[in-house]
């Protein structure tokens, strides 16, 4: 037996530790409560998703009802977490609005517990803030998006990876497929993520092939819920590509680093410049991770600052490793030249400088991402609900109508299907090309939003197949015409459609 000693210091020991724990875990989930807190007084009013949002709803709705999917080629991922949801809870939108949020929280959690055994639990804590409060994240975790679900599968998989067991090499794969599987185009994460695991464990064939495994699973399983999908991948990245802004330049995301990661991010990519990054072993995969998106979305026509919401994480861990290592070689040149003996007085300094520009920057998009909400057109499509109100009280429940981007939100709101058209009335020839498309498509009702693509009116009032059946003014968006068809559909083309 140990003497009594010895078994107070080991029972405080151990008391210690709980307590440190507890501690730890507290003060990580009063930042999760918090920030879901504050982040949920901007999505509470949010009654109906932008675009991508709605399509999502009403593939999950689709997959619910076994009915054929309004969007096939959009990742099928999330609608299926949404449906599985409904079909335990019910049919319901209000919560969903909150899914992306709460894998983004997961993700800063991951983040902050794989990062802590080599930053400290202080760094680590900033380093989470860092992750939540970034600019792009504070806007598009608001949405309904598959951007918080695929940061979560990457991490996920790159941490597992990092362990280095049979076991958690096939749930490394498993997590790194269905990061590819909630968003298609983050396969730019993966495969980079799974090569600096290769080059890692280049010695263990068997590691590796277990990793391939376990990827293989989950695309299996998703290729036979959904055949379709993978034959016409081809397809769905040529229509992904040619869509959104095209037109800017292919350094775009690295001549803009600074205003999407903020001055802390900016350490992350000068770490990308840093032979040490790639020799190690931790900090390769994240580099990679970096590399890989920058590579793929400068490259591809379709740009947009959202799509580095799922670099943030790979950001953040390059960034504080950067700053760690400037705070130990700092802290080296202190005490060989001014003789500081005080290694506490180093890490008070180099801790009160990283807290001052992590707050700064926390403040700096805090109050950018507020001032976005106060603008008037935050909450307008919470008015398409008093167009999808009428389509559901005044056209028959298996009506068909045309409109533009609102197509998807009128189509799940309104329990009618609507097709999409992006051509602008003041095109040439457009009233032929909407006669065309009303025919093929067996559309009745035409909706026109004049904000829009209804941008010349008069042409419609002309139209000898179309006759103005109702205005609406809608608050905010003003008023929204709906034409009725005076032509017969096409039953054969209707039969097609169904």
């Amino acid at each position: 037996m140990l003497p009594s000693r010895m078994r107070n210091v080991a029972g405080g020991r151990i008391l210690g530790l709980k307590i440190s724990t507890l501690a730890e875990g507290t003060a990580v989930a009063l930042l999760i409560v918090l920030f879901f807190m504050w982040k949920s007084t901007y999505i509470t009013p949010r009654l109906v998703p932008i675009f991508d949002g709605n399509l999502y709803l009403l593939d999950a709705h689709d997959l619910l009802t076994g009915q054929r999917l309004y969007d096939w080629s959009r990742p099928l991922l999330m609608p299926g977490i949404i449906a599985l949801f409904w079909s335990i809870a019910g049919e319901n939108y209000l919560p969903v609005r909150f899914f992306n949020l709460m894998f983004t929280l997961a993700t800063a959690i991951v983040l902050y517990y794989s990062t802590r055994s080599e930053f400290g639990r202080i760094p680590s804590f900033l380093a989470a803030i860092v992750c939540l409060a970034s600019i792009e994240i504070l806007i598009w975790s608001d949405h309904l998006l598959v951007h918080g679900l695929t940061s979560l599968f990457a991490i996920l998989a790159l941490v597992t990876l990092g362990k280095r067991t049979y076991s958690r090499s096939i749930m490394g794969g498993v997590f790194a497929a269905l990061s590819c599987l909630a968003r298609y185009t983050s396969v730019a994460i993966a495969f980079p993520v799974f090569i600096a695991f290769a080059i890692t464990n280049r010695k263990r064939p068997k590691l590796i092939a277990s990793t391939i495994l376990g990827a293989c699973l989950p695309a299996l399983i998703y290729h036979l819920a959904f055949p379709s999908v993978f034959p016409h991948f081809l397809e769905i990245y040529t229509e992904y590509a040619r869509l959104g802004n095209t037109s800017l330049p292919f350094y775009y995301y690295i001549l803009n680093g600074y205003s999407l990661f903020g001055i802390i991010g900016t350490f992350g990519l000068l770490a990308l410049l840093l032979p040490s990054t790639y020799r190690s072993d931790s900090s390769r995969p994240w580099a990679f991770w970096i590399i890989g998106s920058l590579v793929f979305f400068s490259i591809t026509a379709n740009k947009d600052d959202r799509f580095t919401f799922e670099w943030t994480p790979a950001v953040v861990y390059l960034s504080f490793l950067f700053l760690t290592k400037i705070k130990d070689r700092l802290s080296r040149g202190l005490t060989e030249r001014l003789m500081f003996p005080s290694r506490s007085f180093h890490q008070m300094i180099s801790g009160t400088l990283l807290i001052s520009i992590v707050l700064l920057q926390t403040y700096t998009f805090g109050t950018a991402y507020v001032q976005s909400t106060h603008q008037p057109s935050f909450y307008i499509d919470n008015n398409v609900l008093t167009v999808a109100d009428y389509l559901e009280n005044h056209i028959p429940a298996n009506a068909t109508f045309i409109t533009d981007s609102y197509a998807p939100a009128l189509s799940y709101f309104s329990g009618r299907y609507g097709y999409q058209i992006w051509v602008p009335s003041s095109a040439p020839e457009y009233l032929d090309y909407l006669h065309n498309y009303m025919r093929s498509t067996g559309a009745r009702y035409f909706i026109v939003f004049p904000h829009l693509t209804g941008t010349s009116i008069e042409v419609l009032e002309n139209s000898v197949y179309l006759t103005l059946e109702d205005t609406l003014n809608v608050t905010a968006i003003g008023p929204v015409y709906v034409f009725h068809s005076t032509q017969s559909p096409d039953i054969a083309n209707i039969a097609n459609c169904k």
